[in-house]
């Protein structure tokens, strides 16, 4: 692996620990208004019964979306740990097989949902493909051949984590 692959594979590792510290951030913040949700239907609920039960409502609602925020923290951990391990033993193909398929699962289920995601997600795909790009060239160079990856590896290792993470 050259030096410039594997600090655009190292820089695409802090981007997705970046984008799962913001991810867990938002669940927290998604769970303080939850708890202020429930304590103003608390207070209300005497006064006004209808303004009330929509506060619980939003509560719920919001509670539903941190438990999912949290499941997407897990299943980003369990894909930034295979790829640290990758990374680690040298196997750039496969890791960016894994990035290839982590960036179609993130736009598939929440990229564009949540904006913040959508354009971590870009900027790792952008990355992803500036190192396929140069491996490809230096290959063609030294006339070498990448072993390619199996699909059905790296399929298996993404279900996995979302199995784990309970979003499968």
């Amino acid at each position: 692996m050259t030096r410039v692959a594997r600090s655009k594979l190292m820089l695409i590792l802090a981007m997705l620990r970046e984008l799962n510290s913001k991810v867990r951030y938002y669940a927290s913040m998604v769970e303080r208004s939850a708890e202020r949700y429930r304590e103003f239907a608390k207070r209300v609920e005497k006064i006004d019964a209808a303004r009330a039960r929509q506060a619980v409502r939003e509560a719920s609602t919001l509670e539903a979306f941190r438990s999912y925020l949290n499941r997407l923290s897990i299943f980003l951990e369990n894909i930034i740990l295979r790829i640290e391990t990758l990374v680690t033993l040298g196997d750039v193909a496969s890791c960016l097989a894994l990035v290839k398929n982590l960036v179609e699962e993130l736009r598939k289920g929440v990229a564009y949902r949540i904006p913040f995601i959508g354009i971590v997600v870009d900027n790792v795909d952008n990355l992803a493909r500036e190192v396929v790009e140069e491996t490809r060239l230096r290959e063609a160079v030294a006339g070498l051949s990448v072993a390619s990856v199996k699909r059905d590896e790296v399929r298996k290792v993404i279900e996995e984590a979302k199995k784990v993470a309970g979003l499968a």
